[in-house]
């Protein structure tokens, strides 16, 4: 059979043909189990018709997706890849119905590990998702609880999706210190100012006690959105300790095109730069990047001011006129 890169290169024709095909074998009474070796073959074919369907991502008519969302779910993923691996659950997530809610909403409610709600939380998370969707998963989430094994990566998916504020509300669960310190560096990476803070008010006090800790790492753009204090109060502990996550906290605030950023680092090469002379090179960078965003910041209101000179002009009518430009800037003759 044909690999996974011929099937996504195939011509039009090649697709229907194929699509044709996986009609052809898709089973009429469910998903078989292997038994005799009549089953096997019909097993096989099933199988096949899967995975091409799930390679080329091919349309699926409602009551064939539900079928191959609980064959799915029924099946154990390193058992038998391709019915319960993740290429068949992008194909679910893809072409997930509108009326899918109610039986998602049923495999939530009685997911048994936070393993499979790490899989529901993925087709779930394909597109629109309602509030009643993302209320079960995280009652479900609450229920299973932190100790369970995959909990913290269903966490993780649901951070990564944007859902912050229902995510710092776990903390509130009993929870070791280790997952809880795991779930806010989690919403720091996405953004979370309040776990931005608690991250490194943690990293500056290890820094401050002789430690060097690895720096976060935080997905652009959402450094510019930490506390401005606490970034500064890591980078004065990693400045004094010369830490290696001084990079980091000095990064943060040069990604800030703001008076108190540039405030911060002037503060900062007053007391540091003698021992690290790149700081005054920071400074003056960072001031050129706050007078060229300056300007651009105001050059669309000069262009649609010298557009109205212009068209004005061409308009011969008793508009502006050359002698009345100033600085660039159209003003009545």
């Amino acid at each position: 059979m044909a690999d996974a890169h011929q099937l996504r290169t195939l011509s039009h024709e090649q697709r229907e043909s194929l699509a044709e095909l996986v009609d052809r074998w898709w089973p009429a009474d469910g998903f078989a189990h292997a038994g005799s070796a009549a089953m096997r073959d019909e097993r096989r074919r099933q199988l096949v018709a899967v995975r091409i369907g799930a390679e080329l991502e091919l349309p699926v008519a409602a009551a064939r997706w539900a079928e191959l969302f609980d064959a799915h779910f029924a099946t154990d993923p390193w058992e038998q890849f391709d019915l319960g691996g993740n290429d068949v659950a992008w194909w679910l997530a893809k072409k997930r119905p509108p009326d899918a809610d109610a039986r998602l909403l049923e495999a939530i409610a009685t997911a048994e590990d936070a393993r499979m709600l790490s899989r529901l939380i993925g087709i779930a998370s394909v597109g629109p998702r309602s509030d009643a969707l993302t209320d079960a998963l995280f009652s479900r989430l609450s229920a299973l609880g932190p100790g369970h094994g995959a909990w913290l990566n269903a966490v993780g998916m649901l951070i990564e999706g944007g859902e912050l504020g229902r995510a710092r509300e776990l903390l509130l669960a009993d929870m070791t210190h280790e997952i809880r310190r795991a779930v806010v560096d989690r919403l720091a990476a996405a953004g979370d100012p309040a776990a931005q803070r608690e991250q490194l008010g943690r990293l500056a006090a290890n820094v401050a006690s002789g430690g060097h800790p690895e720096a976060p790492r935080w997905r652009p753009p959402y450094g510019t959105s930490a506390p401005l204090d606490a970034v500064v109060g890591l980078a004065r502990a990693a400045l004094e300790h010369d830490a290696e996550v001084r990079t980091f906290a000095l990064g943060l605030i040069e990604e800030r095109i703001d008076d108190a950023a540039q405030a911060a680092l002037a503060e900062l090469a007053a007391v540091y730069a003698k021992r690290y002379p790149s700081l005054k090179l920071k400074l003056e960078r960072h001031a050129r990047r706050m007078a060229t965003h300056a300007v651009l910041y105001r050059l669309p209101a000069e262009l649609a001011d010298a557009a109205a000179w212009f068209d004005a002009l061409c308009a011969g009518g008793a508009g502006p006129s050359l002698a009345g430009v100033t600085r660039g800037r159209p003003t009545a003759a």
